[in-house]
């Protein structure tokens, strides 16, 4: 599993966010050791309980090449951190997502003047 997989992977899981992503990566180094890392080394991560359960849960459950397959067929691009195309400006916000999903030329986000539409994780199907 790549970083940028992995960062898809944590973006799916409700409840955990950028500051408790960005800690992980930070203590794990990339977001795939963390997204990989047994229970007993997210615990000693400072991730809670229930974080971890989660995670467990969903590792389980979700295929990440199958989302990124869905994704692709539903024409939605993703940008992890990891990406050399995410815009720098995101990590002056002082919790920036770990991905972002779009539709649409993603060149565009090179491009000046910039406008922001905020969505959410539980998003609808396209």
């Amino acid at each position: 599993m790549t970083d940028r997989q992995a960062a898809l992977g944590f973006s799916l899981i409700s409840g955990i966010g950028p500051v408790t992503l960005l800690r992980l990566k930070k203590y794990f180094s990339s977001f795939s050791d963390a997204y990989n890392a047994p229970e007993s080394q997210l615990r000693d991560a400072g991730l809670l309980e229930k974080y971890i359960q989660l995670l467990k849960e969903y590792r389980s459950k979700i295929f990440i090449d199958e989302y990124e397959e869905l994704l692709s067929r539903k024409k939605v691009w993703y940008l992890s951190q990891s990406d050399p195309e995410y815009p720098d400006g995101f990590f002056a916000l002082t919790d920036p997502p770990i991905c972002i999903f779009g539709k649409g030329d993603k060149n565009i986000l090179s491009k000046i003047p910039k406008v922001g539409i905020v969505g959410t994780r539980k998003m609808s199907t396209y």
